[in-house]
């Protein structure tokens, strides 16, 4: 993970959500998918997040997604990738 780049993931209501690690499978001006390592209290999770920018700031999507345009090699390598480092099942 980029070190310029922190993945808006929140903690909430005492569920805390360290991110470990991620990926930016696309990301515009107002929309930004990527893949994200988390770890809670409980285990570590890889999970795909979908963002829109709205009132100055990163907001969970809720919307569905095409994901026509995505390069599934690299996240396919990726998502390998992770699963090996944190040992997710």
């Amino acid at each position: 993970m980029s070190q310029s780049e922190q993945f808006p993931v929140k903690s909430y209501e005492e569920f805390e959500q360290k991110v470990l690690d991620g990926h930016t499978i696309y990301k515009s001006s107002k929309r930004w998918v990527a893949l994200v390592v988390v770890e809670t209290s409980s285990r570590k999770e890889l999970r795909l997040y979908a963002w829109e920018f709205r009132k100055d700031a990163w907001k969970v999507a809720l919307a569905s997604q095409n994901v026509g345009f995505w390069k599934w090699d690299e996240i396919a390598s990726k998502v390998s990738e992770f699963k090996q480092k944190y040992d997710i099942k």
